[in-house]
């Protein structure tokens, strides 16, 4: 059951975009946010258990918004870790090639990265590739140095925590049974 009869904002899902979310908007707006999660704690499914993955946004159409996001995403998600100590590395995202069909799509990536303002990104031959990957079968690859993985973990539950010190009301072990329409609110 909800701590306060009137919230202003009511997030179904303490996952990462539901937590994300009530942060964001509990950092922008003095209203009062709560989110209701069936589980027991913050982030309980496919939030933490995910691949981890910060992607690099060299697959993106230039000027897209997507790529756009992912590029400044990487950005600001490496700096968040860092100033809150969650586990992440910079590990480099390798996409390999072994043919001429192949060397031409990765020179198609590396165009579209610098199109996305991927830092760094840059094809490597099997030499440098071994270097990287010594089970790689590749004659060359596009190497990205900005992908990494992270804590997904500890990141949504460091969020779900910002969220919670910025006054949002984190309701777990409830479930969304109906939602209901009145005349001057849900």
């Amino acid at each position: 059951m909800l701590k306060d009869p009137e919230y202003d904002i009511v997030i179904i899902g303490a996952g990462i975009i539901g937590s994300a979310l009530a942060n964001e908007l509990s950092e922008r707006f003095d209203i009062k946010i709560a989110i209701i999660e069936k589980e027991s704690s913050v982030g309980h499914h496919a939030s933490s258990r995910n691949s981890g993955v910060i992607h690099s946004g060299f697959y993106y159409k230039p000027n897209s918004l997507k790529a756009r996001l992912c590029v400044e995403g990487n950005q600001q998600l490496n700096q968040y870790c860092r100033r809150k100590n969650i586990p992440v590395k910079r590990t480099g995202t390798l996409v390999i090639g072994k043919d001429d069909e192949e060397r031409d799509n990765l020179e198609f990536l590396l165009e579209r990265s610098k199109n996305n303002n991927v830092q760094d990104v840059r094809i490597i031959n099997k030499q440098e590739l071994m270097k990287v990957e010594p089970y790689s079968t590749g004659k060359f690859a596009l190497y990205s140095p900005m992908g990494s993985i992270v804590d997904s973990k500890g990141l949504v539950q460091s969020i779900g925590h910002d969220a919670k010190e910025n006054g949002v009301d984190i309701l777990l072990n409830q479930k969304v049974r109906n939602i209901n329409r009145k005349t001057n609110g849900i």
